[in-house]
């Protein structure tokens, strides 16, 4: 296997990076392009999915980013530990890590990947394109990232309306809402990418992490970083065993 996967794989991130530096938005489109490129060269139909998939998340994220969540759930605030600048970047590179080296672990006990990562097959035979696949599996963690996030938004804001739901959320402040977005983003992995049910309880802990470092700091990036970085391991790992490394 050609070192260009693992370039292309840090070297998208680390333009990601930079560009939701610059503005949260400029990262957002730096995904919707690289799946536009996606959608030309792999299978059409999923990454038509992501695709739609992303703008909905997108507009629902734009919509409910005008209600306050903090006057809906008494108490509740987020960005407690929210760092600017580079520090903030730093620690949050670091949280990543250490979500990642936890899901790596949780995985390695359960004796299978907790966070399923499709195998996307890429329909043209350039090099280049070939080259992408480990970024596109990969970048597939941010859309699921930001669709759990705008699940726990929805529910912080309209939870409150659902009969017994509301209840519940009222009771627990954040608590029923992040047991439900994870377990939602828990039951689409087992459904799309074919995870054993079995290992549902893992996965909502995956994503329980990545909701809650994203309460904590009021920022995706360490849920971002971990998420990208498992799929980056998980996508190259199948690229070794292609060829028999």
């Amino acid at each position: 296997m050609s070192l260009t996967p693992i370039i292309l794989l840090v070297s998208w991130f680390l333009l990601y990076l930079v560009l939701r530096g610059v503005n949260a938005y400029f990262g957002s489109a730096f995904v919707f392009l690289t799946f536009i490129f996606a959608f030309i060269v792999s299978s059409q139909s999923f990454s038509s999915f992501y695709l739609l998939l992303y703008l909905i998340v997108i507009v629902l994220d734009l919509a409910i980013g005008q209600i306050s969540t903090t006057s809906q759930v008494q108490g509740f605030k987020q960005g407690k530990f929210t760092q600017a600048g580079f520090k903030g970047v730093g620690i949050s590179l670091l949280v990543g890590f250490v979500m990642l080296a936890s899901i790596r672990l949780l995985s390695r006990q359960a004796g299978a990947n907790i966070v399923g990562v499709p195998n996307l097959a890429v329909a043209t035979p350039s090099t280049i394109a070939s080259g992408f696949k480990p970024v596109f599996e990969s970048a597939l963690g941010i859309i699921e990232n930001q669709t759990a996030f705008v699940i726990f938004d929805i529910m912080m804001v309209f939870g409150l309306l659902i009969p017994f739901i509301g209840i519940l959320v009222i009771a627990s402040g954040f608590i029923m809402p992040l047991l439900i977005s994870s377990l939602v983003m828990a039951v689409f992995h087992i459904t799309a990418y074919s995870v054993a049910i079995a290992l549902l309880l893992y996965a909502m802990m995956a994503f329980a992490m990545f909701i809650m470092s994203r309460i904590l700091f009021k920022d995706s990036l360490a849920a971002d970083v971990a998420h990208y970085a498992n799929n980056g391991i998980i996508s190259v790992s199948r690229g070794l065993q292609v060829v028999g490394i």
